[in-house]
Parts: structure tokens; C-alpha cells; sequence
């Protein structure tokens, strides 16, 4: 269908090309006879005795379209040559040559609505099946790095090259020399389809992907040399249609592009991949390739719909954002991978922190934000982490209107956390209450009785240095009802609120009874009534 060369060869041995002017077609839809042609259609093959086509022809504006001739002589070849027409001569009859020729079109129809109905499953791996199915071939979606990101199930065909592929998951820079020539690095300069016979008597077709004029992904097709004759052109072009479809559809998957971080990720997190050196030869082949310090940005939607569908509008903000990173839907959130020159994260912002809120407020969303690593070993860790510390921000925070939250914010919740599931298993029970100081308790036990907030203003307290006007800043309270409020906590404990070791205990028991109520979502008031007095 793509070349007029694969209309011929039906006819063969019958068929002699006579005049080519255009050998590569549109896509043809249907094949009449020329005595019935009124105004020529280019996606139209017209079938005629002699006289018929040499008639068709003088009503002249037929450029570029194309006859199949049942008998010719010079005086139809002249003038198809001065119109500029395809003209295709065969000693069949033209019922014989209408009925190869609709053959041929049946067979790329089937494959048409073959690969439709692929695509309305709404799955890029069900099209690439089935182009398989149809081809008796294998076929590779890399992406712009050469890495596989989607390929047939079946693949019957012993080639070393699709070896390579299925076991490494990516093209060695060899093998893109053999097929691209050159160095194999500047795909973009080669032409769009390419036919490559390989030297162990196999064939490839190759044709590249374009998005806005720019190269951004490659499909491969190997076949024995026996089938050179097939139109993989056109197998390969339905396929792109088909994926294209996809794309466009209501919640429609990413494109493959996309795919290639989403699969790093998930081969990290589920430790299919540990090496450290392994990770970074594969971080070498996703879109953008991490600097030394690697940040994770993991960002939950709590609208009913969850994640907006399709992503490309918010994936398009958040690289506003966050220019230098890759991000993939995965575990029912977005996940980016910051890079990142240095370790630096806080206090000093890297990116523009309000425009981001407005993102994660716009889209009732929230993120967590770890800390960087420049060790590859490290980031499921890392990633473990952020997905704790967004938990733990969301039920924690102070303030109730703040979308996104760094680990180190939270990093002594999470060691709470760390704790109460080892405090469970030494000792048989969670109450770590017994670890908080018990002035913390005494302080939390008359905010009960009495619907007070004294631990909240003796924790802002010890964490401004016992400083009367820091914390009234930081509790918004007027300086006297701090001082009014400081005075009862004296009352009620003991212990000396200016040594700065006994401030840090009442923070930390601070949090450890905010992590019970808040998170645990234990019942404090059972538990401050269980727990023992202060001494």
C-alpha cells in the first residue's frame, strides 16, 4: 500500500511497470474502473482496458494518480508519461486485475481495522501483539535512548539483534551502527523509514517516530530475508495510527516515551535492580539523565477521579517546575526524579514553591519531597521514605493549608514510626507513650480535664529557646496570654523549661503524643489515663 511496488507484485508475473511517476501511494481506499472515474481521486486505483485509461487520461488533472492498463500501447505510455501518472500494464483482463488488485486493499483493510480494534482496548502492548499476529514478525518500540519499551509476546524468529534486546532491554551501541550507520548516535539525520538487510541473512525495517518535527522514538521489525517483499511501511505507519489513538483517548496511556523512567522505578523499587553501577548505566537511557544527586517528588491526588486523565497537561506543568527531571504515573501517584547539582534543598528554594502549591491546591493534591542522594543503591530507599513522609505530612502538619512536605520536616516522625513497630515487636505492645517525658504526660493530662491548649504552647516554647515573643509569633497568640499560659505550665510541672536538654525531650514527647493521636490514630485520652503519673 505504501509503495506502488507492493500493487504490482499481485499481478506478477502478468505486470510490467510502465510509468512511474509517484511510487509511493496515500493510503488507497478503494479500486474502480476508469470508464466510471469523474473527478480522479489520489486514494483511488483506477482499472481500464487500453482505451478506457487512454480516455481517462485526456480529461486531464491526473497528476499523481495511478491506472492499472489491461494492454497498452506507446502512444497510452507517452501520454501517461506528459500527465505524470502511474501507469501499470498487464496482460490480465481488467476483471482478473479489479480482483487482485481489491484483494491487496482487503488484506491492508484487515489490517486497518485489525489494529483499531487493538487500539480501542486502549493498551499500546495489545497493538504491538497483534501487528506480531498479523506480520508473523517481531516487533520493538525503543525510545529516543534506544531502550525497549514495549515488544511482542511471539517471537518466533531467531535473530542475535531481538535477543539483544529482549535480554539486555536496550540497543548496544553496535547494533545501532549496523541498522542507523555512522555512529548510531544521530538517529534524527537518517531518513524515516530505513530497510536494513543484516548479515546472518535476517532483514530489519526500522522507522523512526516524530512529535512536533522532533525524533522521539523508534520502531524495529526483523523478518527472515524471505519476506522482504512485505509492506512493513505501511504495518509500521497503521501502528503508529494506532498507538496515536490511544494517546488521544479519555485517560489514555503516556506516551511510550514516558515509559522508559516508569519502568527504571519500578525494577528499583521492586529490586529486580541493586547494583549501583547497573542502575546507572540504565539511568544513561531514560529521557533525561540524572546529575550526582538524585531528589524524589512523589505527589497523591485526593479528588475521586484521582490522577487527572489524560496527564500530558499536568506532566507539562510540573516540567515548568521542575525542568531537569523524569516523572511517570506509578502506585496510584506521580513520581519525579529531581536531579540535582548538590544536596542543598532547604532552607534555600530551587523552585518556585508557590507556583507549585497553586499546582497541588488546583488539582486537591499533595507531595512529599525526600532528600537528595548521589547514591544510586540508596533510591528505593529514598522512595520508600517520601512515600512515609507524605503520609505522615498529610495527618501532621500544622498547617492545615500546606500541599507539599520535606523529609526533614518530618524525619522524627518517621523515626516515631520506625520506633513504635519496634517497640512493638521487643516488648509485645505499641504504648511508647511510656517513653515521653512525664511532664509532657501531666501537660497533655490537663489539657483533657480542662479542653486547654498548654502542650501545644510549652512545645513552641521549648522550641524558641523559652523566648515569651518568639512564641507568641509562632502560636499567633498575643504575648500576655502567652505568658498568662506559660505560667500555668509552671504550675503543673516540675522541670527546669530553660535546659536545653529537657527542651528537646518535650519536643520530642510532643511529637511522639501529636504521632499518636494524629496518625496512629490511637485514643490519647486512654492511653494519658493508663499511662503512669509524673513523678
Amino acid at each position: 500500500m505504501a509503495e506502488l511496488s507492493f500493487w504490482v507484485d499481485a499481478l506478477r508475473p502478468l505486470a510490467a511497470e510502465a510509468v512511474i511517476s509517484k511510487p509511493k501511494l496515500p493510503a488507497i481506499s478503494a479500486v474502480d474502473f476508469a470508464r466510471h472515474m469523474e473527478t480522479p481521486a489520489p486514494d483511488t486505483i483506477y482499472v481500464g482496458e487500453g482505451d478506457e485509461v487512454y480516455s481517462a487520461l485526456e480529461r486531464g488533472e491526473v497528476s499523481g494518480i495511478t491506472f492499472f492498463s489491461s494492454g497498452a500501447d506507446e502512444k497510452l505510455i507517452g501520454l501517461a508519461k506528459r500527465e505524470g501518472v502511474n501507469l501499470v500494464v498487464s496482460e490480465l483482463d481488467i476483471l482478473d486485475i479489479h480482483s487482485k488488485l481489491s484483494a491487496v486493499m482487503r488484506r491492508y483493510q484487515l489490517w486497518s481495522k485489525s489494529l483499531l480494534e487493538a487500539a480501542f482496548t486502549g493498551n499500546i502492548h495489545s497493538v504491538v501483539n497483534r501487528v506480531s499476529e498479523l506480520s508473523g514478525m517481531p516487533l520493538f518500540l525503543l525510545n529516543s535512548r534506544f531502550r525497549v519499551i514495549y515488544s511482542s509476546e511471539n517471537q518466533p524468529l531467531s535473530e542475535p539483534m531481538a535477543q539483544e534486546l529482549n535480554n539486555t532491554g536496550y540497543l548496544s551501541e553496535a547494533s545501532a551502527q549496523i541498522l542507523f550507520g555512522g555512529d548510531g548516535s544521530d538517529i534524527s539525520r537518517e531518513p524515516v523509514f530505513i530497510f536494513r538487510r543484516l548479515e546472518n541473512g535476517n532483514i530489519c525495517w526500522t522507522q523512526k517516530v516524530l512529535k512536533d518535527s522532533k525524533f522521539i522514538s523508534t520502531m524495529l521489525m526483523f523478518a527472515p530475508a524471505s519476506r522482504a517483499d512485505f509492506d512493513a511501511e505501511t504495518m509500521l505507519d497503521l501502528t503508529r495510527t494506532a498507538i496515536s489513538r490511544i494517546m488521544r483517548m479519555p485517560g489514555g496511556a503516556d506516551y511510550w516515551t514516558e515509559a522508559d523512567f516508569k519502568t527504571l522505578l519500578d525494577d528499583i523499587v521492586t529490586q529486580r535492580l541493586t547494583d549501583e553501577q547497573e542502575i546507572n548505566n540504565r539511568f544513561s537511557l531514560i529521557s533525561r539523565t540524572p546529575h550526582r544527586f538524585c531528589t524524589f517528588i512523589i505527589i497523591e491526588f485526593g479528588s475521586p477521579s484521582g490522577i487527572p486523565r489524560p496527564t500530558t497537561h499536568l506532566f507539562t506543568q510540573l516540567e515548568e517546575i521542575f525542568p531537569d527531571s523524569n516523572a511517570a504515573v506509578y502506585e496510584n501517584a506521580v513520581v519525579l526524579l529531581l536531579s540535582r547539582p548538590d544536596r542543598v534543598f532547604q532552607p534555600t528554594p530551587i523552585f518556585d514553591n508557590e507556583r507549585f502549591a497553586a499546582l497541588l491546591t488546583r488539582y486537591n493534591a499533595y507531595a512529599a519531597i525526600s532528600n537528595a542522594t548521589s547514591r544510586r543503591g540508596m533510591l528505593r530507599t529514598n522512595y520508600l521514605i517520601c512515600k512515609s513522609i507524605l503520609q505522615l505530612g498529610k495527618a501532621l502538619s500544622l498547617n492545615a493549608k500546606q500541599r507539599f512536605y520535606f523529609f526533614e520536616d518530618y524525619a522524627e516522625y518517621f523515626m516515631i514510626d520506625l520506633c513504635i513497630n519496634s517497640f512493638s515487636a521487643l516488648l509485645g505492645h505499641d504504648d511508647i507513650i511510656y517513653l515521653t517525658h512525664p511532664d509532657a504526660i501531666a501537660v497533655a493530662r490537663y489539657d483533657k480535664d480542662n479542653q486547654t491548649n498548654l502542650l501545644d504552647v510549652l512545645y513552641h516554647y521549648c522550641l524558641n529557646n523559652s523566648n515569651i515573643v518568639q512564641t507568641a509569633k509562632s502560636t499567633y497568640m498575643h504575648r500576655n496570654t502567652v505568658s498568662s499560659k506559660i505560667a500555668k505550665i509552671h504550675e503543673i510541672i516540675q522541670a527546669d523549661l530553660s535546659n536545653v536538654q529537657t527542651q528537646q525531650r518535650i519536643i520530642f514527647s510532643y511529637k511522639i503524643l501529636r504521632y499518636y493521636d494524629k496518625y496512629a490514630r490511637i485514643n490519647l485520652g486512654e492511653r494519658l489515663t493508663d499511662a503512669p503519673p509524673p513523678d
